[in-house]
């Protein structure tokens, strides 16, 4: 790449080539951020590793802007690399306002622990997005090594969710991953969940049968495409996953439209036919089997639940959401604080207990988050990337087929599930690459590019800023869970100096978790280690109200810990905050019903409760029961 210094004043001057460096950091990007793991105590030991991956991958990329900025720049001059590029820049400014206008800035930028999706790491998303896209665009070559980059990750993560299934996982214990009574497995791989895990294969399933009917291929090529094909598949079906199995039907339906003019003759529709009803007889197999037990509750849930939970009902609260906050929305990663104050009696009634950390729904997820611009942005991408796909077709691109099929495929399942940093990567790196097909080659003469100098120092500045908050999510992580590891071992004054030096980073930590761990530890203690381990608890509790997504919880920690301490008015405030956060869940009315019967203030602890009664729906016998105990132990003390 030719590079000369115009001025003094910071101007360069580049041309546009293949560059291998950066392509090699997006393969890599490609297959580890899906197969990153780090086993932990807490919930991100699967969404910290692939975080700061993502992290050091785009402080790369940035400090060597010269590889790629030219090709983004030819891009731009296309006339669908405009658009694909100017609706990420309007996403970008769309992520920041609404997090600017959250109910907690650091939250919605830094996002929850389970998932860290706030508005930092969406916004890297959008970069390597656009990277990606330029890098294609300058030479389709690189797009295969892309594509059999997904295969590879997807193949490994099928091998081990199978081992998974089978009984056999050295990294995570099995009881993650079996749900019910009795329990069905669904094997999660390294993606954390079973849903977002099969949501994951889809593109990789397609792209693997896209190369198993490229033209040229090998016969030992095409029987390494089939057994990933086999492998995906059969990994899928064991996650037990109803959307994606919908988004497999759904991608196919586009892969056999986009490549019917390959596809419809004897021959192929033959081995179709043997292929569907192969993975039909292995499935009725596995479910005849001892070894399909797990898989056989599965499909009985299915039948019990054929509403999908909450799912239905969830869904009408959020719209009703939307319309409170239609302009902004409520901010990335604030699903759960906010939707607690907007959850219906209904809902509440139906599913006591539950707790909803998303919409499961892609659009509704992206509307409520960044209001009516962020969710017109996402059906602005996917239009144009429909639009793409559609050309290619007419000219014939043997991959744009697979890359719609995924496409359709993970937007179908992604309706009724959750998304992750690992699919809304996979999701914008598809739209890229079908921009990069579809984008009309740029004359050579077009291809010079002149930046501001100042361009570079600001990259390079701004990939060390990357790399410092990469490195502080994964060095808080550490901290955190060796903080709980001291608190099992009874260590308290080692938990105690890893929990400080975790609090020092200002990204929203689990504080929660960390509270239960300490009151724990209190229970199990005498005395003097019982007041530290509960003052720990409590200042814990009180950081996880004001910096986490679970703040009506937290609230109801801290209030049962005043309940402990006897320091009933504290208990009486914090009962009350929680409820004012979670108007219809059951619990804070509960207890404040009991600390009230306890004051002397009878009225209104009979509100509570009748209150907590109503909000507990099929929970009521038990609550009912509960209530009557503390209500007669009240009265006990008082006559004493």
């Amino acid at each position: 790449m030719a590079v000369r210094t115009a001025t003094k004043k910071e101007l360069f001057n580049s041309g546009i080539r293949n560059d291998g460096w950066c392509s090699a950091i997006l393969i890599v990007v490609l297959v580890i951020v899906p197969l990153a793991i780090l086993p932990a105590r807490f919930d991100s030991y699967v969404t910290t590793p692939k975080l700061a991956i993502l992290y050091v991958s785009s402080a790369l990329l940035l400090w060597d802007t010269r590889r790629w900025a030219p090709s983004i720049a030819a891009l731009w001059r296309t006339r669908v690399g405009r658009w694909f590029y100017l609706l990420l820049i309007i996403g970008a400014g769309s992520l920041l306002i609404s997090s600017a206008c959250s109910g907690d800035r650091w939250l919605s930028f830094a996002g929850t622990v389970w998932r860290r999706l706030g508005a930092m790491s969406q916004l890297i998303v959008f970069f390597i997005g656009a990277v990606i896209a330029a890098q294609i665009y300058m030479a389709q070559s690189i797009l295969r090594k892309l594509m059999m980059a997904i295969e590879g990750a997807g193949a490994a993560a099928s091998i081990y969710a199978i081992l998974q299934y089978a009984g056999w996982d050295p990294f995570l214990p099995s009881y993650l991953y079996k749900i019910g009574s009795p329990p069905a497995v669904r094997p999660p791989a390294t993606l954390g969940q079973a849903t977002y895990f099969a949501t994951f294969l889809l593109p990789v399933i397609f792209i693997a049968a896209a190369f198993r009917l490229r033209e040229g291929a090998s016969s030992v090529s095409r029987r390494a495409h089939e057994f990933v094909i086999l492998l995906s598949i059969a990994a899928l079906v064991l996650s037990g996953t109803r959307s994606a199995l919908l988004g497999l039907g759904a991608g196919s339906g586009a892969f056999l439209y986009m490549r019917r003019a390959r596809l419809f003759d004897r021959r192929s529709l033959t081995r179709a036919a043997y292929l569907v009803a192969s993975v039909s007889a292995m499935i009725a197999l596995l479910l005849a089997v001892p070894a399909g037990a797990g898989l056989r509750v599965r499909v009985a849930q299915w039948a019990t639940d054929w509403a999908g939970g909450p799912r239905l009902m969830v869904w009408r609260d959020s719209l009703l959401l939307f319309r409170r906050h239609a302009v902004w929305g409520i901010g990335p990663e604030m699903f759960e604080a906010e939707f607690r104050r907007a959850e219906s009696l209904e809902l509440a009634r139906a599913f006591p207990d539950h707790y909803h950390e998303s919409p499961h729904n892609f659009f509704i997820e992206a509307g409520l988050s960044e209001g009516a611009l962020g969710v017109s942005i996402w059906v602005a991408l996917l239009i144009l990337a429909g639009w793409c796909a559609l050309a290619g077709r007419r000219e014939g691109r043997q991959l744009g087929g697979a890359l719609s099929a995924s496409l359709v495929g993970m937007l179908t399942s992604l309706q009724f599930s959750p998304l992750t940093i690992t699919n809304e990567l996979y999701v914008l790196v598809i739209i890229a690459a079908l921009v990069a097909l579809a984008a009309q080659p740029v004359s050579s003469g077009a291809l010079s590019v002149v930046f501001p100098s100042a361009v570079i120092p600001a990259a390079v500045v701004v990939g060390v800023g990357l790399l410092l908050i990469g490195g502080a999510f994964l060095a808080q992580e550490i901290l955190y869970q060796r903080a709980a590891s001291q608190i099992a071992d009874a260590d308290l004054a080692g938990a105690e100096r890893c929990y400080d030096a975790a609090r020092k980073f200002p990204i929203p930590g689990p504080n929660l978790e960390l509270s239960r761990l300490f009151a724990s530890l209190a229970r199990q203690s005498g005395s003097p280690l019982y007041k530290r381990a509960l003052a720990d608890a409590r200042e814990a509790a009180a950081a996880a109200e004001s910096g986490s997504a679970e703040r009506f919880n937290a609230l109801y920690q801290s209030a049962m810990l005043a309940i402990v301490a006897n320091d009933f008015p504290r208990a009486k405030a914090k009962l009350q905050a929680a409820i004012d956060a979670a108007p219809t869940w059951y619990r804070p009315r509960m207890m404040l019903a009991s600390v009230l019967w306890r004051s002397g203030k009878n009225q209104d602890a009979a509100r509570e409760a009748s209150l907590a009664l109503k909000c507990a729906g099929r929970d009521a016998p038990d609550v009912k029961q509960a209530l009557d105990e503390s209500r007669e132990h009240a009265a006990n003390q008082v006559s004493r």
